[in-house]
């Protein structure tokens, strides 16, 4: 099954109606069948200071994520394919991905805000192509536009090549079409058992439908 991904690194600022116009941007550029993948907390904002959120209305982000809702549905950009959704510091637990993996997921959709000056560079971009090769799916990476991005938008496939990346720190979209049927689980079906398992709560982690 070809899929194609339209992955989107814009700023993320504590304006909702400014990042809403970003998301409307992107997903009114999407073609019927696109799986537009934006960065974490692309609607609400984010940063290392949470204390913006106490003056932002609950209500404010229900009305933007129902906006976008009827904008990815007018346009079409939805597909049917099992995929997982990991967030910023979930790249650090590969068991995670791994449980997705085996419970069915297809690719790993990866949203961040990762601008972190602290974080040695390149780190990260190593953990996505790991994340990649190790379970034998394609991992799709969006990160927001910013200075100090230090993980990058792109896409890996299940070999672990990377297939496409943005230039860091800047706004960018990135569109490309893979074939899902280059997953496999030669790797996993090889997994000790005796040495690792894996246990988890399904109701809490099953990949999702896009």
């Amino acid at each position: 099954m070809r899929m194609t991904f339209v992955v989107a690194q814009v700023p993320v600022s504590w304006d909702v109606e400014a990042n809403l116009s970003s998301v409307r941007e992107v997903v009114g550029s999407a073609r019927a069948g696109d799986v537009v993948v934006l960065p974490e907390g692309m609607l609400s904002g984010y940063g290392e200071d949470l204390s913006p959120l106490d003056r932002l209305s609950p209500a404010v982000i229900s009305d933007a994520v129902a906006d976008v809702e009827r904008l990815a549905r007018s346009s079409g950009a939805l597909a049917g394919a099992v995929v997982a959704v990991q967030l910023c510091r979930e790249i650090r637990f590969p068991e995670q991905w791994q449980h997705l993996a085996a419970a069915g997921a297809q690719a790993f959709v990866y949203l961040t805000n990762a601008a972190n000056v602290r974080e040695v560079p390149g780190v990260w971009r190593s953990h996505l192509i790991s994340r990649a090769a190790e379970n034998q799916r394609f991992v799709v990476s969006s990160n927001v536009a910013h200075p100090d991005q230090h993980c990058p938008s792109m896409v890996v496939s299940p070999r672990g090549e990377v297939l496409g990346e943005l230039p860091p720190g800047g706004a960018g979209v990135l569109r490309l079409t893979v074939d899902l049927a280059d997953a496999g689980d030669w790797y996993l079906g090889q997994r000790r058992t005796d040495v690792v398992s894996v246990t988890s709560h399904p109701t809490q982690t099953r990949p999702a439908e896009a």
